[in-house]
């Protein structure tokens, strides 16, 4: 069975905050109104399903950046088709006043289309035993096997992270 995630929420150029529950973040979300909310984390820590929690609670637009993800190239954020999140952006905001984005990298893609968020939420995992687990490494206590950090992409994750 798959542990909890902690939810850190940051307003930018501010401290961090760790949130206690769905209910607290979606209160904090409600109170923002309008404009981006970025969901991020490590692969795997939860941000769509929260994403999606989130938006059915609060009505609001949603956007999966791994949909936009071109797999044939190298690196995240240059493999982001840009140009078709730039048309779901401009679809979310015409359709919602508040809109989520979640994925691997969300700052950093988001900055290359001059786009500014309102809050930033961090995903990440707690195993059963309380203890942070991050970036798919060692994960013993949960019977997880060790993931292999060899090849690029998986680098690329860590080092962000």
């Amino acid at each position: 069975m798959r542990g909890e995630s902690q939810l850190t929420r940051r307003v930018p150029d501010s401290t961090h905050k760790v949130t206690a529950s769905f209910d607290e973040l979606s209160r904090d979300i409600r109170r923002i109104g309008c404009g981006l909310v970025i969901i991020d984390g490590c692969r795997g820590a939860g941000k769509t399903h929260l994403t999606n929690e989130l938006a059915t609670k609060l009505g609001c637009a949603a956007i999966e950046l791994d949909c936009l993800w071109d797999k044939e190239k190298p690196g995240y954020v240059a493999a982001m088709k840009l140009g078709e999140l730039s048309i779901n952006l401009t679809w979310g905001k015409s359709w919602s006043k508040l809109v989520l984005v979640n994925g691997l990298y969300v700052r950093e893609i988001l900055k290359a289309l001059n786009e500014v968020f309102q809050l930033s939420v961090y995903v990440q995992n707690i195993s059963r035993n309380g203890l942070l687990s991050d970036c798919e490494l060692i994960d013993v206590e949960n019977n997880n096997p060790t993931h292999s950090l060899r090849n690029e992409l998986n680098n690329e994750v860590l080092l962000y992270h």
